[in-house]
């Protein structure tokens, strides 16, 4: 994964937190989730 996927993928999970908070989420919590998820898939890719 370069870093315009990893850009195109992080934008996309802002994209979809912003539809989320509107519904009333826990914005902060989902966010974690996704740093989590990041991270996740950056040690993959090692």
């Amino acid at each position: 994964m370069d870093k315009m996927d990893k850009r195109a993928l992080y934008d996309q999970f802002h994209r979809v937190e912003s539809r989320i908070s509107s519904m009333g989420a826990d914005v902060k919590e989902i966010q974690e989730k996704m740093d989590d998820l990041i991270e996740e898939n950056a040690n993959l890719q090692i």
